[in-house]
């Protein structure tokens, strides 16, 4: 979920190099741990402050999948074109897992419980991990 008072969005403020918004979920597939991220980290060509809707900031930020397991972590949208989208949706910031191959694994694997997680680096949306239950139908 998103606050639904802030409608106007702000980017770019932090240092370079830092995480400024983050939205994410981790899940295991039969022989890895992943996370579907959207991320915006402030790079030092990003120089000018920007504003706008949250689909604006979501147009900016990366979308990709990472890999969580020790040695081999690591994120880039080359080791998985195209596998995940987001949008804001409900109140909210939608996540969808769009790989068949990672979606296929993923139900496989069949998890009791996913891995959210949310940050930015001014606090404006809350810094946490929540444990999520999986309702299967």
């Amino acid at each position: 979920m998103i606050n639904p008072e802030i409608t106007e969005w702000r980017w770019y403020l932090p240092p370079a190099n830092h995480i400024e918004y983050q939205w994410g979920v981790e899940f295991p597939t039969s022989d890895t741990r992943y996370s579907a991220e959207v991320i915006l980290v402030t790079d030092e060509e990003d120089t000018i402050p920007q504003k706008g809707t949250i689909d604006d900031l979501l147009r900016v930020c990366d979308v990709t999948i990472c890999i969580m397991d020790g040695r081999l972590m690591g994120c880039g949208a080359n080791q998985f074109p195209d596998a995940v989208e987001a949008r804001s949706f409900n109140g909210g910031i939608l996540i969808e897992l769009t790989d068949p191959k990672l979606v296929s694994s993923l139900y496989k694997k069949h998890p009791n419980r996913l891995l959210f997680k949310t940050s930015s680096y001014y606090n404006v949306i809350p810094n946490r991990k929540v444990d999520v239950l999986v309702i299967y139908q």
